[in-house]
């Protein structure tokens, strides 16, 4: 699916209903932003392995703009300011509120610069930098409610999940705050 923002067109896919019965009443799920690494790549590569968090999430995945595809635009606009307000704009546009914000590689560093910009917006986030296969670790046991628990997880994150990448790590400072 597209949708223009900021004078750009952004690509974007979804896993999962925004509503779910919950006691007889339909209810909101909480949503999952997939911000993919790069640049110059898409989200198929962070789609798979997190499609089982639609179970409890609905998530979004976004090709950033001059990435996989969305709009390129002049290249002048490849900032990190822009991708960052370009997140918030995709979210104003579509009614999403307090996403939680996960970043991958790149992304990882798009999602701190929209959480710099815009901290009341996001409900959480965390990044994670994957420099091998495997990106099934970032699918961890927790609660769904893990990340509404810890609202200042990005703070405790941002610094481990960019300087390593062991399974020790994952398991202590990533998993418990995600999904």
């Amino acid at each position: 699916m597209y949708l223009n923002v900021n004078d750009t067109r952004l690509f974007f896919d979804v896993a999962g209903p925004g509503l779910r019965p919950r006691d007889g009443v339909l209810a909101e799920v909480p949503t999952l932003l997939v911000l993919h690494g790069g640049p110059g790549s898409d989200h198929s590569a962070v789609k798979a392995p997190l499609l089982p968090l639609a179970e409890h999430y609905q998530l979004v995945w976004i090709d950033h703009r001059g990435n996989g595809r969305s709009g390129q635009s002049d290249p002048v606009h490849w900032t990190l300011a822009q991708w960052a307000n370009d997140v918030r704009a995709f979210c104003d546009a579509l009614g999403i509120v307090k996403p939680i914000v996960l970043g991958q590689s790149f992304g990882g560093v798009v999602a701190q610069a929209y959480g710099a910009r815009y901290p009341e917006h996001q409900a959480n986030s965390f990044c994670r930098r994957l420099a091998r296969a495997g990106t099934s670790s970032w699918l961890c046991s927790a609660s769904p409610s893990a990340a509404a628990a810890r609202p200042n997880a990005s703070r405790a994150i941002s610094g481990v999940a960019w300087s390593t990448t062991t399974s020790s790590h994952t398991a202590r400072y990533v998993c418990p705050y995600t999904p």
